[in-house]
């Protein structure tokens, strides 16, 4: 994604006609360019601080907007505007995203951007303990419902600026009752943002605050009830049958939900067979744990192993949901596979989770040789909430100084909590898998906060020296974007990397065997993994990225 921000300062702001035919002009102007997101409005009255209207852009690429660049910066300009600031982006590139959606807080109504420039004289290690300390504010501001900070890549206007700061708030009291008078507020500014302060660092800044009225948000394809004509008829079938058949999660208890769910599954079959599928119970972080061990057929001297982390947003599934496609990676990778039953939120809310695979990651390197495993050839795996716990977990593996993990393999990971990127912003609604459930998920699994990169990967410093990994996603997922981005920065930071997006295709469909275009999918993806796990991948810096793709009549 690359965002677009313009701080418009019009001459005459007292006059509402003049203010309306800026905002019309930029609309009219915005509406012919191939934006993702658009957000043209007038700033609250009374809280003018740096402009008279706020203009918001995000394009897929920075490509996009020097596409259309001059048309858009020359309808802001004119004899009505008295000066524009403004600055280019990648949203949340100060190691962050969108964060926070809290129970019960409804929607924001009022959004707040700021500009900041941060002294270019400031070392980088107090730049970025800056950052990190700017995003541990949020959390202690309950009015304040979502927030960003990212480091721009060209500025305009009066400053230099540095940094991009936005927030969302459930209402204009939310901003300027309980945020602005929050001592936690006021600990960073007079820190940070005070002449007068040893630690001063933020020499300039200018902000805009406006209503973000529900017509400015940016168009969803199913919102009219129809969802995309190029795809698969059977993907068109499968999606309309899951569309009429699953839950709404979000209204139900979750004892309750696993129930409803539970009583809808075909009954186990038990196949591929397997050599062993034995059931073990070890002492997990909160008590027993069960693991369920998946050996196949034949005799090799050893064979690798993976730690299984199956989905179900935090909240639901188990060892018997996940039973077939466990047993059939076991049988067509050639692989032990070692099924976690960890603890659900929540009743157990994050980290718990993550520490149940991590203790399963521990048995099975003590373990494996007992079961034909090769216990220096270790990974983990998972789909959609699994893959957010078999990343965390290598990231809690490398910090610990634990286990050795040969690779992660992430089958549409639930990475983060921001529900502004792309594909959530085209596949939210009516692809089975939505944007108001994945809100409940987190909301369920890590309620308290999501600060750490044991909850969301993405919050840390580096992903340098993690295990090689698989990042497969799927077009039609919400999660995508940001299972790509992952895939991205683990290879800018040097992490061998395979990125596989499956195109045409939805969130958990590797889980639906009787759907035509799995069996072909989960070929591709067997090869996928045993690539991974092969000791010479990585060696020579061995990354790729491609696509399938599953549309058409």
């Amino acid at each position: 994604m690359f965002d677009v921000t313009r701080l418009v300062h019009l001459t005459d702001p007292n006059d509402p006609s003049a203010v309306d035919a800026v905002v019309d002009r930029i609309r009219a102007a915005v509406d012919a360019t191939p934006h993702r997101c658009a957000l043209v409005q007038p700033t609250l009255d009374g809280v003018r601080n740096g402009g008279d209207v706020l203009v918001h852009l995000r394009f897929a690429t920075q490509g996009e907007w020097e596409g259309c660049r001059a048309a858009v910066e020359s309808a802001i300009g004119g004899p009505d505007v008295r000066h524009v600031d403004g600055a280019d982006y990648v949203p949340g590139s100060a190691r962050a995203s969108w964060s926070g959606s809290r129970t019960g807080s409804g929607a924001p109504t009022v959004y707040r951007t700021l500009l900041l420039r941060v002294d270019d004289s400031a070392v980088p290690d107090v730049v970025e303990r800056f950052e990190r300390e700017m995003l541990r504010m949020p959390p202690h501001v309950t009015s304040m419902l979502s927030w960003q900070l990212s480091r721009v890549t060209a500025a305009t206007g009066a400053s230099e600026w540095t940094h991009v700061w936005e927030q969302s708030f459930i209402d204009l009291d939310g901003l300027l009752g309980q945020y602005m008078a929050h001592p936690v507020h006021w600990g960073y500014v007079d820190k940070w943002f005070d002449p007068e302060s040893v630690e001063y660092i933020v020499k300039d800044r200018v902000c805009h605050s406006f209503c973000a009225l529900p017509s400015q948000s940016p168009a969803n394809p199913k919102e009219d009830g129809v969802r995309r004509s190029d795809l698969h008829p059977d993907v068109e079938a499968m999606l309309a049958a899951l569309e009429a058949g699953f839950p709404d999660v979000t209204q139900y208890p979750a004892a309750e939900l696993r129930e409803i769910i539970a009583s809808r599954r075909a009954p186990l079959t038990r196949t591929p067979d397997m050599r062993t599928a034995r059931d073990v119970v070890i002492d997990g972080p909160g008590g027993d744990l069960v693991l369920r061990v998946y050996v196949p057929h034949g005799d090799p001297a050893t064979r690798p192993v993976i730690v299984f982390a199956h989905g179900g947003g935090f909240v639901f599934c188990s060892l018997d949901s996940h039973d077939e496609f466990c047993r059939s990676m076991a049988e067509a990778v050639d692989v032990v596979v070692v099924a976690v039953d960890y603890r659900l939120a929540p009743e157990h809310p994050a980290p718990a989770a993550m520490e149940d695979v991590y203790a399963a990651v521990c048995w099975t390197v003590a373990n494996a040789a007992t079961y034909g495993g090769d216990p220096t050839r270790v990974a983990v795996a998972g789909d959609s909430a699994g893959g957010n716990l078999s990343a965390t977990v290598s990231l809690a593996a490398r910090e610990r100084g634990g286990p050795a993990i040969a690779a992660q393999i992430l089958l549409y990971p639930v990475i983060g909590d921001d529900f502004e990127t792309e594909s959530y912003q085209r596949y939210g609604v009516g692809y089975y898998n939505t944007t108001k459930a994945m809100r409940w998920y987190w909301e369920q699994y890590a309620p308290d906060g999501r600060d750490s990169e044991l909850v969301i990967p993405t919050r840390a410093t580096t992903l340098a020296g993690l295990p090689p990994a698989v990042v497969v996603t799927a077009e039609l997922d919400p999660p995508c974007t940001e299972g790509e981005e992952y895939a991205r920065r683990l290879a800018a930071d040097g992490v061998p990397v395979i990125e596989h997006r499956f195109d045409g295709l939805f969130h958990g469909f590797l889980t639906f065997p009787q759907l035509s275009l799995t069996a072909p999918a989960r070929q591709e993806l067997w090869q996928l993994i045993r690539r991974v796990l092969d000791p010479a991948f990585g060696a020579s810096g061995d990354e790729s990225s491609h696509t399938h793709a599953a549309t058409g009549a």
